[in-house]
């Protein structure tokens, strides 16, 4: 997967929030039968990795206002936690879009990894992602 992300950390919030919703009430994945391996794995962590793509696409570099938690240009690196305003920000943040995207995985164990099948669903937690901050001056 070669992907640069817009905002480091909510990338990452991204993926954790589906693959965690996807493996939500379960242990493997549907139509798993006998011995769990890494590779059993593999289908809905690249599912992940798509869905990630779509929302981090989605939702603009995060650098600006009044509480960025990423620094501008390319790839949107994390704000060094250097003061607990940002550290709070980070937290709050990520913990955000990670339910977000929890809520969007779980149940789904589909697979599917074609972005487009994701980027309507990824604008969506853009949008309500966006009005939380709004809503919580972050």
């Amino acid at each position: 997967m070669s992907y640069t992300a817009n905002n480091a950390l909510l990338f990452n919030a991204a993926i954790q929030g589906f693959a965690a919703g996807a493996f939500a009430g379960t242990i493997a994945p549907a139509g798993t039968s006998g011995a769990a391996t890494p590779a059993t794995y593999a289908a809905i962590v690249l599912a992940a990795g798509i869905f990630a793509e779509a929302v981090d696409t989605a939702i603009a570099n995060d650098s600006g206002g009044s509480h960025p938690i990423s620094g501008s240009g390319s790839g949107g690196p994390a704000l060094q936690p250097s003061t607990a305003t940002i550290q709070q920000d980070q937290f709050a943040k990520v913990g955000l879009l990670q339910m977000l995207c929890y809520a969007a995985g779980q149940g789904r164990q589909n697979l599917d990894i074609t972005e487009a099948d994701y980027l309507t669903v990824g604008t969506y937690i853009a949008a309500q992602y966006t009005e939380a901050l709004t809503i919580l001056n972050l």
